[in-house]
């Protein structure tokens, strides 16, 4: 692109602009040092690890970390853990980015029209940074460049941003280069300088990281601090292997190449639903026989049935379009019934006094118990997708010991906004049931009789809804749907892992 050509002109390859954001695409072995100080309502935290990057290893690619056993710069075993365990998690979307394309945007490079040849700005694609650290999309860069001679990169935040539930006013991070024989570019050293505020309080935090050296695939090395470590003795340093890339979904490297972050594979949501439903019934028996009948008209008797349900879903993706789930749930609903009389029903009752009712009222109260599995196969075009979800479900109520089979059928299309992990849905939802409604009904007097009613509905309804993702791990779907015999309200919240 004519865009990238501004660099290449200068002998900069475009792709050096990607290791601003991750020091693991320069696809090179190599070992660096990072100094780390967080400051937070005027407490300090220091620490030293080493970072060790081997793309190169027999069994794959190797990440690690390596602390010294001896250092008490974070005071406490627990909140030491917890902060080297968020550094790992850093290092895991590092390398995730190693699957995925460009992280700069190339129609965004240009000149800086107030500073001439000597700086080159730059910002990131939508698609190009994942979840983790998606406030990427907030900052820009600037490539400062020396004759023909990449000097370093800075990115500056442009507006405040939230991330890993802290709101950040200032982000500074600034990499400096160092060119090699062959005139491609390597990063020297990098400071992080972010300043924000967490749970009403205050913060800071530096990260200095120092280069010591690098290594090719051929074994030739380039020291870059000759007086530095490179070599650890195991009785002084722990090290703390992180965890890369899952096996599922099956070809997840492949889609994440071709420009697309995927979600985690593995979620498990709670789910809210409301919803009303207007049914018609079609026949009555009662105790086996349709005898009843005779006294009450099955055309023009129905219910209103208002149900609640609450239930727990799991998921995981096998592929990156097809996720398989399981669920469970429990229901209550409330059914106010109408049953239409027939002229045969005041000679039936000896009505005696006034007119005779049209309809016979009568209130369920049912408690249900749900399990299901579902199905979910799903393509996109850039900010546009769609989604096709089927499930079967088998309900069991309470008391009466009676089963009914539920299928449903969702398709879904949406649109997504990048910058906000926003996408907003529409589609519509199919519900079919079992075409009769069984159950038990106890008298004042102690009797009871068990009922069969056929029963008749629309099964289809139009849905609106959203999906907010809260970073990598969290989100949230709320959906309304409305047809000519349902209403329906559903929310889920869910921690993907």
């Amino acid at each position: 692109m004519a865009n990238e050509q501004l660099l290449r002109d200068r002998g900069i390859e475009p792709q050096v602009l990607d290791a601003a954001v991750s020091s693991l695409s320069q696809k090179k072995a190599f070992i660096a040092q990072l100094q780390i100080e967080n400051s937070t309502g005027g407490e300090t935290e220091t620490d030293i690890a080493y970072m060790v990057f081997d793309p190169f290893a027999e069994y794959g690619i190797d990440l690690y970390l390596m602390f010294d056993r001896h250092s008490d710069a974070v005071d406490g075993f627990l909140q030491k853990t917890k902060y080297r365990d968020s550094l790992a998690k850093y290092m895991r979307v590092q390398h995730r980015l190693l699957t995925m394309g460009n992280q700069y945007d190339p129609a965004s490079i240009q000149l800086d029209p107030d500073k001439g040849d000597s700086v080159i700005s730059f910002g990131f694609a939508s698609y190009g940074i994942p979840q983790d650290i998606a406030f990427f999309r907030f900052l820009r860069g600037q490539a400062f460049v020396n004759g023909n001679v990449l000097e370093r990169i800075e990115l500056v935040n442009e507006q405040s941003f939230m991330h890993g539930g802290s709101r950040y006013q200032n982000y500074r991070k600034v990499a400096y280069f160092t060119k090699t024989e062959d005139g491609s570019y390597l990063i020297d050293s990098y400071t992080i300088t972010a300043d924000g505020n967490r749970w009403g309080k205050s913060f800071r935090s530096v990260t200095k990281v120092k280069f010591i050296q690098y290594r090719d695939a051929e074994g030739h090395t380039v020291q870059l601090a000759p007086d530095m470590p490179v070599d650890f003795d195991e009785a002084d340093f722990e090290a703390v292997r992180v965890k890369l890339d899952r096996t599922l979904p099956i070809w997840g490297k492949e889609i994440r190449k071709r420009g697309f972050d995927l979600p985690l594979p593995v979620g498990i949501q709670g789910i809210y639903r409301y919803q009303e439903d207007n049914i018609d019934f079609t026949s009555f028996t009662i105790d086996g026989s349709s005898d009843f009948e005779l006294i009450f008209d099955p055309q023009g008797s129905g219910a209103d049935v208002y149900t609640n349900m609450g239930g727990l879903r799991a998921d995981l993706y096998v592929l990156p379009f097809l996720n398989f789930s399981a669920f469970v749930g429990k229901a209550k609903s409330n059914a106010d019934l109408k049953i239409k009389t027939t002229d045969e029903f005041r000679d039936f009752i000896d009505w005696t006094g006034g007119d005779m009712p049209e309809f016979i009222d009568l209130n369920l109260d049912l408690n249900v118990n749900l399990a299901g599995v579902g199905m979910t196969t799903a393509l996109g075009y850039k900010d546009i997708f769609g989604s096709l979800t089927a499930s079967y479900a088998q309900s069991v109520t309470e008391g009466a010991g009676t089963s009914t089979n539920i299928w449903t059928l969702n398709p879904i299309a949406g649109y997504q906004f990048p910058e906000y992990r926003l996408r907003l849905l529409v589609g519509a939802e199919y519900v079919g049931i079992n075409s009769e409604m069984l159950g038990t009904i106890e008298m004042e007097d102690g009797s009871q009789f068990d009922f069969n009613i056929g029963v008749t509905t629309n099964e289809w309804s139009g849905v609106l809804g959203i999906h907010k993702e809260f970073g990598s791990h969290m989100e949230f779907v709320l959906m309304y749907g409305r047809g000519e015999d349902r209403e329906s309200f559903t929310a889920t919240l869910g921690y993907r892992h």
